[in-house]
């Protein structure tokens, strides 16, 4: 018997479904002064947790560097939640690779990649 200070049970689709409305991704403001100021990011989804190339494939001959790269600006959004850097962009992931480790790794904590099983996708 559940207690009565516990969480609703979602046990009808119409409050799975409204639950599953509040729970869309908000991006994130992350401050990252190597940059010169503040980025956004946008937390893992289920399907971007599962698979890495869910946000976007790289192209043919992509490099190591631009793996590195893409691991980073692929949770970078805009202020609305939308991704800016598509995968077949290499000289924007060549400076993503670039950037200091503590600003990619600020980006990647805050986007839910670093720490745990999802580090398999980095």
């Amino acid at each position: 018997m559940a207690d009565k200070k516990s969480a609703p049970v979602l046990d009808t689709i119409e409050a799975l479904l409204g639950g599953l409305e509040a729970a869309v991704l908000k991006p994130i403001a992350v401050p990252v002064p190597e940059l010169g100021g503040t980025v956004y990011v946008i937390p893992l989804t289920t399907d971007e947790w599962l698979d890495p190339e869910a946000g976007g494939k790289l192209p043919e001959g992509a490099t190591a560097t631009h793996r590195r790269g893409w691991s980073v600006a692929r949770w970078v959004c805009d202020g609305e939640g939308k991704r800016i850097v598509k995968p077949d962009n290499l000289p924007v992931l060549e400076r993503f690779a670039a950037l200091p480790y503590q600003a990619a790794h600020r980006i990647l904590s805050t986007a839910g990649v670093v720490g745990g099983d999802a580090e398999k996708n980095v």
